[in-house]
């Protein structure tokens, strides 16, 4: 079974609406997901009132519809639809996740990188 959820999230760079439709038909680590989507919201600044929101959707999409109004620069309107086709279960192969060898770590900076592409 499926459940819509209506989100729309409002930040000083952009609007964002979703049209989301959940399940938790699928086996899969729910907890794990979830924790995974908290530390990508925390790498967008003043994301924290959206990812206590997020949190009661109960479920793993499986269709997104978004429309994202950017607030800064030419205000550029986007819309994507994402559809699950399968799920499995599988190991990554080896070195799937590793850096390259010459890889050297540095802090990532959303504001300074957004600022940067004006």
């Amino acid at each position: 079974m499926t459940r819509r959820w209506d989100v729309t999230m409002n930040s000083s760079m952009a609007k964002v609406h979703q049209v989301q439709w959940v399940t938790k038909d699928v086996k899969l680590d729910l907890a794990a997901y979830k924790r995974m989507g908290a530390a990508m919201m925390k790498l967008q600044p003043g994301m924290a009132d959206a990812m206590a929101e997020l949190e009661k959707i109960d479920g793993f999409p499986v269709a997104e519809d978004t429309e994202t109004q950017m607030a800064m620069g030419s205000g550029a309107k986007m819309t994507s639809h994402t559809e699950v086709v399968s799920i499995t279960n599988e190991q990554a192969p080896p070195g799937t996740y590793a850096p390259p060898a010459n890889a050297k770590a540095k802090p990532f900076n959303m504001m300074k990188m957004m600022q940067n592409r004006q």
